[in-house]
Formats: C-alpha cells, sequence, structure tokens
C-alpha cells in the first residue's frame, strides 16, 4: 500500500504540541510503518523541538527516520504562504522518495533545505 503522507506547521508556543501529536499518530495507528510526516518548526529561543519532545513522549527516537522536519526562527519566517509553500515542496521529496509523484525538476531552495532536514532527522535516530 502506499504511504500516508501528512505535513503540519509547528509554531510558537506550540512545538510540545507538536511533539505529541507525532507521539499519538505513531502509537494509534493501525499501520504506523505506513506514516511519514512533514514538520516545518517556525520557533524562537529556548522553544522545545518538535523531535525532541516526541522522544521523550516515546522514550526514545522509534520513528524519526519517518519525520521529515524544517526548522526555521519564528523572527525570520516569511508568513503562512511561504510556510505552505515550504510543506507543499516537503511533500513532493516524500513522495518522490516513496517512488509516488512526477520525476524530479530543478532543485529548489525549499527542496535542498527538506534534502538536508530529512538527511538530519534520519541521522539522529
Amino acid at each position: 500500500p502506499p504511504p500516508l503522507l501528512l505535513s503540519s506547521p509547528s509554531s510558537p508556543p506550540h512545538p510540545p504540541r507538536c511533539g505529541r501529536s507525532l507521539h499519538q499518530l505513531f502509537k494509534e495507528s493501525v499501520e504506523p510503518d505506513r506514516i511519514h510526516v512533514a514538520v516545518l518548526q517556525q520557533h524562537g529561543e529556548g522553544d522545545v523541538e518538535c523531535l525532541d519532545s516526541y522522544r521523550e513522549l516515546a522514550g526514545g527516537c522509534h520513528r524519526c527516520e519517518q519525520v521529515s522536519v524544517v526548522t526555521e526562527s519564528h523572527g525570520l519566517a516569511a508568513g503562512p504562504v511561504t510556510a505552505r509553500a515550504t510543506l507543499r515542496d516537503m511533500m513532493v521529496a516524500l513522495r518522490r522518495k516513496h517512488g509516488y509523484g512526477p520525476p524530479a525538476k530543478n532543485t529548489t531552495t525549499n527542496a535542498t533545505a527538506t534534502a538536508t532536514a530529512t538527511t538530519t532527522a534520519s541521522s539522529s535516530s
């Protein structure tokens, strides 16, 4: 079966909610192996990272390889339209990674950030 692809923005003061949502999503899913999530986290100084919150609740990072996170300072965020575009690019990258969607075109800045974030999330598990 195809993967279930989800996207989520996370902005202050909600990063702990992001971790709780991921934990609940994987915990209650009948087929958690199919779930892949793209998270755009806009955070401020001292905010909890989404994956850190998830790791704490899950007792480790059991499914971190299924979560792609791009983080940016909320002070530097360019607004909701740009956030949605970044999430769209992340979803396109996830579809391609799993063999669904059109072949890759020219690499954009957002796609590069997504690949970097995916690699970072995968290597920190």
